[in-house]
Protein backbone atom coordinates (compact mmCIF):
# COMPACT_ATOMS: atom_id res chain seq x y z
CA UNK A 1 0.00 0.00 0.00
CA UNK A 2 3.01 2.14 -0.37
CA UNK A 3 3.65 2.48 3.69
CA UNK A 4 0.40 4.18 4.23
CA UNK A 5 -0.61 5.16 7.41
CA UNK A 6 -4.24 5.93 9.07
CA UNK A 7 -4.88 7.12 12.76
CA UNK A 8 -7.88 7.18 15.27
CA UNK A 9 -8.64 8.14 18.66
CA UNK A 10 -12.08 6.79 20.58
CA UNK A 11 -13.50 7.32 23.63
CA UNK A 12 -14.86 4.04 23.53
CA UNK A 13 -12.26 0.72 23.48
CA UNK A 14 -15.09 -2.29 21.55
CA UNK A 15 -15.54 1.24 18.90
CA UNK A 16 -11.20 0.88 18.63
CA UNK A 17 -11.39 -2.83 18.06
CA UNK A 18 -14.14 -2.79 16.39
CA UNK A 19 -12.28 -0.37 13.87
CA UNK A 20 -9.91 -2.49 13.01
CA UNK A 21 -11.35 -6.00 12.43
CA UNK A 22 -14.86 -4.53 10.73
CA UNK A 23 -13.72 -2.06 9.29
CA UNK A 24 -9.94 -1.43 8.50
CA UNK A 25 -9.80 -4.85 6.91
CA UNK A 26 -12.18 -4.55 4.07
CA UNK A 27 -10.91 -3.71 0.80
CA UNK A 28 -11.57 0.39 0.05
CA UNK A 29 -12.89 0.80 3.67
CA UNK A 30 -9.79 3.07 5.40
CA UNK A 31 -7.12 2.99 2.30
CA UNK A 32 -8.46 3.15 -0.95
CA UNK A 33 -5.88 0.65 -2.85
CA UNK A 34 -5.68 -1.96 -0.44
CA UNK A 35 -7.42 -4.98 -2.51
CA UNK A 36 -7.09 -7.20 0.89
CA UNK A 37 -3.55 -8.65 -0.15
CA UNK A 38 -1.29 -6.48 1.02
CA UNK A 39 0.49 -6.35 4.42
CA UNK A 40 -1.46 -4.92 7.61
CA UNK A 41 -0.29 -3.71 10.61
CA UNK A 42 -2.83 -2.06 13.24
CA UNK A 43 -1.45 -0.99 16.75
CA UNK A 44 -4.28 -0.66 19.69
CA UNK A 45 -3.36 1.69 22.11
CA UNK A 46 -5.51 0.88 24.80
CA UNK A 47 -4.94 3.45 27.83
CA UNK A 48 -1.14 3.38 27.22
CA UNK A 49 -1.06 -0.73 26.60
CA UNK A 50 -0.16 -1.64 22.80
CA UNK A 51 -2.11 -4.56 21.42
CA UNK A 52 -0.93 -5.58 18.03
CA UNK A 53 -3.58 -7.00 15.32
CA UNK A 54 -1.58 -7.60 11.86
CA UNK A 55 -1.27 -9.69 8.24
CA UNK A 56 2.46 -9.38 8.08
CA UNK A 57 2.87 -11.04 4.83
CA UNK A 58 0.58 -11.24 1.44
CA UNK A 59 -0.73 -14.28 2.76
CA UNK A 60 -4.47 -14.84 4.95
CA UNK A 61 -1.94 -15.30 8.00
CA UNK A 62 -3.34 -13.37 11.14
CA UNK A 63 -1.30 -12.20 14.29
CA UNK A 64 -2.61 -11.08 17.49
CA UNK A 65 -0.33 -9.87 19.97
CA UNK A 66 0.13 -8.23 23.53
CA UNK A 67 4.14 -7.55 23.79
CA UNK A 68 3.37 -6.82 27.70
CA UNK A 69 2.13 -9.92 28.43
CA UNK A 70 4.26 -11.97 26.06
CA UNK A 71 0.95 -13.02 24.30
CA UNK A 72 1.29 -14.23 20.66
CA UNK A 73 -1.43 -15.87 19.23
CA UNK A 74 -1.44 -16.52 15.10
CA UNK A 75 -4.56 -17.22 13.02
CA UNK A 76 -4.38 -18.84 9.39
CA UNK A 77 -7.96 -19.60 7.23
CA UNK A 78 -7.42 -20.13 3.71
CA UNK A 79 -8.59 -16.62 3.20
CA UNK A 80 -8.15 -13.45 5.04
CA UNK A 81 -12.12 -13.45 5.94
CA UNK A 82 -11.35 -16.71 7.08
CA UNK A 83 -8.33 -15.69 9.77
CA UNK A 84 -10.74 -13.14 10.80
CA UNK A 85 -13.35 -15.65 11.90
CA UNK A 86 -11.09 -17.91 13.63
CA UNK A 87 -9.88 -14.44 15.26
CA UNK A 88 -13.31 -13.40 16.32
CA UNK A 89 -14.44 -16.75 17.95
CA UNK A 90 -11.40 -16.72 19.85
CA UNK A 91 -12.29 -13.62 21.42
CA UNK A 92 -15.35 -14.80 21.90
CA UNK A 93 -14.23 -17.90 23.78
CA UNK A 94 -11.73 -16.22 26.15
CA UNK A 95 -14.04 -13.71 27.59
CA UNK A 96 -10.73 -13.08 30.31
CA UNK A 97 -8.33 -11.94 27.68
CA UNK A 98 -7.43 -8.40 29.03
CA UNK A 99 -7.71 -10.12 32.75
CA UNK A 100 -3.78 -9.95 32.61
CA UNK A 101 -3.20 -6.58 30.94
CA UNK A 102 -5.02 -4.71 33.61
CA UNK A 103 -2.18 -5.19 35.53
CA UNK A 104 -0.32 -3.79 32.97
CA UNK A 105 -2.67 -0.95 32.60
CA UNK A 106 -2.18 0.10 36.16
CA UNK A 107 1.90 0.46 35.53
CA UNK A 108 1.21 2.10 32.02
CA UNK A 109 -1.85 4.30 32.12
CA UNK A 110 -1.83 7.86 33.64
CA UNK A 111 -5.56 7.77 33.12
CA UNK A 112 -6.42 4.28 35.12
CA UNK A 113 -9.63 3.82 36.98
CA UNK A 114 -8.31 1.94 39.81
CA UNK A 115 -4.81 3.12 40.59
CA UNK A 116 -1.27 4.84 39.66
CA UNK A 117 -2.26 8.53 39.56
CA UNK A 118 -4.27 11.49 41.29
CA UNK A 119 -7.60 11.14 39.65
CA UNK A 120 -7.67 7.14 40.26
CA UNK A 121 -10.31 5.65 42.95
CA UNK A 122 -7.64 4.14 45.26
CA UNK A 123 -5.84 7.86 45.31
CA UNK A 124 -9.03 9.67 45.82
CA UNK A 125 -9.86 7.43 48.62
CA UNK A 126 -6.55 7.48 50.56
CA UNK A 127 -6.75 11.33 50.75
CA UNK A 128 -10.57 11.14 51.69
CA UNK A 129 -9.70 8.77 54.60
CA UNK A 130 -6.80 10.87 55.74
CA UNK A 131 -9.56 13.98 55.82
CA UNK A 132 -11.48 12.00 57.84
CA UNK A 133 -9.97 10.88 60.41
CA UNK A 134 -7.90 13.61 60.97
CA UNK A 135 -10.83 16.22 61.19
CA UNK A 136 -13.96 14.28 61.27
CA UNK A 137 -16.73 16.08 61.00
CA UNK A 138 -16.51 18.67 62.91
CA UNK A 139 -19.73 18.36 65.25
CA UNK A 140 -20.78 19.49 68.68
CA UNK A 141 -21.21 17.54 71.61
CA UNK A 142 -24.86 15.38 70.79
CA UNK A 143 -25.23 17.26 67.51
CA UNK A 144 -25.57 15.34 64.08
CA UNK A 145 -24.28 16.80 61.14
CA UNK A 146 -25.30 16.23 57.21
CA UNK A 147 -22.63 17.59 54.69
CA UNK A 148 -21.96 17.92 51.18
CA UNK A 149 -19.21 19.81 48.79
CA UNK A 150 -17.62 19.39 45.55
CA UNK A 151 -14.56 18.80 44.96
CA UNK A 152 -12.65 19.39 41.36
CA UNK A 153 -9.18 17.73 40.63
CA UNK A 154 -7.64 18.35 37.21
CA UNK A 155 -4.45 15.76 36.35
CA UNK A 156 -2.12 16.09 33.28
CA UNK A 157 0.71 13.63 32.47
CA UNK A 158 3.87 13.84 30.73
CA UNK A 159 4.64 12.05 27.27
CA UNK A 160 6.83 8.64 28.01
CA UNK A 161 8.47 6.08 25.21
CA UNK A 162 5.39 4.43 25.65
CA UNK A 163 2.47 6.75 26.37
CA UNK A 164 1.85 10.24 25.00
CA UNK A 165 0.65 13.24 27.13
CA UNK A 166 -2.82 12.74 28.49
CA UNK A 167 -5.06 14.52 31.49
CA UNK A 168 -8.64 14.28 33.08
CA UNK A 169 -10.46 16.06 35.21
CA UNK A 170 -12.31 14.32 37.99
CA UNK A 171 -15.65 15.62 40.28
CA UNK A 172 -16.16 14.71 43.84
CA UNK A 173 -19.35 15.40 45.38
CA UNK A 174 -18.55 14.24 49.27
CA UNK A 175 -21.73 13.05 50.95
CA UNK A 176 -21.76 12.63 54.43
CA UNK A 177 -23.57 12.26 57.72
CA UNK A 178 -21.65 12.63 61.44
CA UNK A 179 -23.01 12.03 64.60
CA UNK A 180 -21.58 12.97 68.22
CA UNK A 181 -21.37 10.37 70.86
CA UNK A 182 -21.72 13.63 73.89
CA UNK A 183 -17.72 14.73 73.40
CA UNK A 184 -15.83 17.06 71.16
CA UNK A 185 -14.05 14.32 68.29
CA UNK A 186 -16.25 11.87 69.69
CA UNK A 187 -17.99 10.71 66.15
CA UNK A 188 -19.39 7.99 64.53
CA UNK A 189 -19.52 9.04 60.53
CA UNK A 190 -21.14 7.32 57.30
CA UNK A 191 -19.61 8.89 54.02
CA UNK A 192 -20.93 8.06 50.76
CA UNK A 193 -19.07 10.63 48.02
CA UNK A 194 -20.19 10.03 44.33
CA UNK A 195 -17.45 10.72 41.55
CA UNK A 196 -17.28 11.54 38.03
CA UNK A 197 -14.18 11.57 36.19
CA UNK A 198 -13.22 12.37 32.21
CA UNK A 199 -10.11 11.39 30.36
CA UNK A 200 -10.24 12.74 27.53
CA UNK A 201 -13.43 11.91 26.68
CA UNK A 202 -13.78 8.44 28.15
CA UNK A 203 -16.27 8.67 30.99
CA UNK A 204 -16.47 6.92 34.42
CA UNK A 205 -18.17 6.61 37.70
CA UNK A 206 -17.62 5.84 41.42
CA UNK A 207 -19.49 5.14 44.52
CA UNK A 208 -18.06 4.72 48.09
CA UNK A 209 -19.31 3.61 50.92
CA UNK A 210 -17.60 3.76 54.70
CA UNK A 211 -17.94 3.91 58.50
CA UNK A 212 -15.42 5.64 60.34
CA UNK A 213 -15.20 5.64 64.21
CA UNK A 214 -13.06 8.52 66.23
CA UNK A 215 -12.07 8.58 70.23
CA UNK A 216 -10.56 11.41 71.68
CA UNK A 217 -7.82 10.16 74.15
CA UNK A 218 -7.61 13.74 75.23
CA UNK A 219 -8.77 17.28 74.40
CA UNK A 220 -5.62 17.40 72.24
CA UNK A 221 -5.07 13.86 70.98
CA UNK A 222 -8.07 11.67 68.99
CA UNK A 223 -7.98 8.54 67.65
CA UNK A 224 -9.57 6.93 64.92
CA UNK A 225 -10.48 3.95 62.40
CA UNK A 226 -12.07 3.32 59.04
CA UNK A 227 -13.47 0.64 56.56
CA UNK A 228 -14.18 1.08 53.40
CA UNK A 229 -16.11 -0.24 49.94
CA UNK A 230 -15.65 1.55 46.69
CA UNK A 231 -16.51 1.12 43.25
CA UNK A 232 -15.27 2.41 39.76
CA UNK A 233 -16.88 1.44 36.28
CA UNK A 234 -16.46 2.47 32.76
CA UNK A 235 -18.25 1.07 29.49
CA UNK A 236 -15.68 3.83 27.30
CA UNK A 237 -12.37 2.48 29.02
CA UNK A 238 -13.73 -1.09 29.29
CA UNK A 239 -13.15 -1.85 33.11
CA UNK A 240 -14.17 -2.16 36.65
CA UNK A 241 -13.07 -3.03 39.69
CA UNK A 242 -14.35 -2.47 43.66
CA UNK A 243 -11.91 -1.62 46.35
CA UNK A 244 -11.71 -2.56 49.69
CA UNK A 245 -10.15 -1.05 52.14
CA UNK A 246 -9.15 -0.34 56.55
CA UNK A 247 -7.54 2.52 58.11
CA UNK A 248 -6.48 3.84 61.22
CA UNK A 249 -5.21 7.29 62.03
CA UNK A 250 -4.08 9.50 64.59
CA UNK A 251 -4.83 13.78 65.14
CA UNK A 252 -2.79 15.27 68.20
CA UNK A 253 -3.62 19.48 67.61
CA UNK A 254 -1.40 22.24 69.24
CA UNK A 255 -3.51 25.07 70.11
CA UNK A 256 -2.31 28.54 70.71
CA UNK A 257 -3.62 32.60 70.28
CA UNK A 258 -6.20 31.92 67.47
CA UNK A 259 -3.75 29.69 65.66
CA UNK A 260 -4.21 26.09 65.79
CA UNK A 261 -1.47 22.85 64.60
CA UNK A 262 -2.23 19.60 63.72
CA UNK A 263 -0.10 16.82 63.43
CA UNK A 264 -2.02 13.56 61.00
CA UNK A 265 -0.35 10.39 60.74
CA UNK A 266 -2.61 7.54 58.90
CA UNK A 267 -1.63 3.48 58.18
CA UNK A 268 -4.02 1.77 55.69
CA UNK A 269 -4.63 -0.73 53.33
CA UNK A 270 -6.26 -0.83 50.04
CA UNK A 271 -6.72 -4.04 48.09
CA UNK A 272 -8.84 -4.17 44.70
CA UNK A 273 -10.75 -7.53 44.39
CA UNK A 274 -11.90 -8.78 40.58
CA UNK A 275 -15.31 -8.04 39.44
CA UNK A 276 -17.20 -10.43 37.29
CA UNK A 277 -19.46 -8.26 34.63
CA UNK A 278 -21.09 -9.35 31.56
CA UNK A 279 -19.07 -12.44 31.21
CA UNK A 280 -15.84 -10.72 31.41
CA UNK A 281 -13.73 -11.13 34.72
CA UNK A 282 -11.45 -8.04 35.67
CA UNK A 283 -8.71 -8.43 37.64
CA UNK A 284 -6.51 -5.91 38.99
CA UNK A 285 -4.46 -7.57 40.94
CA UNK A 286 -3.28 -4.91 42.72
CA UNK A 287 -3.41 -3.71 47.03
CA UNK A 288 -1.57 -1.21 48.67
CA UNK A 289 -0.24 -0.60 52.20
CA UNK A 290 -0.11 3.17 52.54
CA UNK A 291 1.40 5.34 54.88
CA UNK A 292 0.32 9.28 55.27
CA UNK A 293 1.58 11.95 56.77
CA UNK A 294 0.92 15.50 57.61
CA UNK A 295 1.29 19.09 59.51
CA UNK A 296 -1.62 21.63 59.31
CA UNK A 297 -1.33 25.13 59.88
CA UNK A 298 -4.55 27.06 60.40
CA UNK A 299 -5.79 30.14 61.64
CA UNK A 300 -8.73 31.25 63.34
CA UNK A 301 -11.18 33.14 61.16
CA UNK A 302 -11.94 37.10 62.57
Amino acid sequence: MGRQTQSSRHTDAEQSVNLFYKQALKPGSIFSNYTGKEAVSSTLNLRGLPITIAYPDGGSKLVFSIPSTGLNKTFQGRTREQSQALFLKYLNSTPNLLSEPSTHLLELSPIDLIAGNSNSLMSRGVSHDAQTLWFGGNTNPDEQRFSVGINYTHMQSSATAQVRAMNSDGITLPLAYAYNLGAANHELIVSAPLGYTDAEGSKSYDANLGLSYRYPVNSNWTLSATGSARFTGSNDLGTSAWIGSAAIGSSYVWEGDGWHLTLGNMLGYYNAFSMHVDDHTFNPDIANTVFRNGLFYSLDSQ
